[in-house]
């Protein structure tokens, strides 16, 4: 389904400042740089087995009816840079990575004609985007769009292409439903939240003598993982 405001846009890389905004959403600098499956590590030598590049699952598998060519055939070659589908489907899973994948764009070099190398983008299996090569023997850049949608995985097929590769850009999950500024993803969200229901628990809250009322309340308020730790707190006078 499409992705509501639960959702903002960032970077996949680390250091992005992340800043509340006035409707408590968590807000990013521009992506500024992708996801890159270089293909340049493929290690399986069958189809169906999987390997990982940059937290992306690849697998070799075998063509289906949206392809140009024959159905339930899977034939590849692997090369240092790039890998041949001749032909096969390129499977990449999005199921390991820490956020949403907005669009894409592959590389590749078609060798049997236009509308024979294909790129799609899914989500629970049903195509989202799809779009076919129109050069022949030259290099080309597929693009692929999510629409908005929560996209899972995508699949480069053709009957004699290479594949060079892969770029994903992404939307970062960073949930912030107590609107302090902090998210619960931590680690390209910045500094985790370990209570998003309580606005006044996040990693920049005072816990200590400076503030005694936190020494009391049987929270961590500033997320060290102890709670009422205020060294040197000695108690109040009611």
């Amino acid at each position: 389904m499409k992705r509501g405001n639960l959702y903002l846009v960032a970077a996949v890389v680390l250091g992005i400042g992340l800043l509340p905004a006035a409707n408590g959403e968590l807000q990013a600098g521009a992506p500024d740089a992708p996801i890159v499956v270089g293909l340049d590590n493929v290690t399986v030598s069958e189809c169906g087995e999987m390997w990982s590049e940059n937290g992306v699952n690849l697998s070799f598998i075998a063509t289906t009816m949206e392809d140009a060519c024959a159905q339930g055939v899977c034939y590849f070659g692997i090369e240092p840079g790039a890998v041949w589908l001749f032909p096969t489907r390129l499977q990449l899973d999005f199921g390991s990575l820490a956020c949403t994948v907005t669009s894409a764009e592959v590389d590749i070099i078609d060798y049997c004609g236009a509308g024979c190398t294909r790129a799609f983008l899914y989500e629970g299996g049903t195509t989202v985007d799809y779009v076919e090569n129109t050069q022949v023997s030259t290099p080309e850049t597929l693009i692929l769009s999510s629409g908005g949608y929560d996209v899972d995985s995508m699949a480069v097929s053709s009957c004699e292409g290479k594949v060079v590769e892969v770029r994903l850009y992404c939307d970062l999950v960073c949930t912030d439903d107590d609107g302090d500024g902090f998210a619960v993803e931590g680690g390209e969200c910045g500094p985790m939240d370990c209570d998003d229901t309580n606005p006044e628990v996040n990693p920049g809250a005072i816990e200590g003598p400076e503030n005694p009322g936190s020494c009391i309340d049987g929270l961590d308020n500033d997320c060290d993982g102890l709670i009422d730790d205020c060294p040197c707190f000695i108690g109040i006078v009611l």
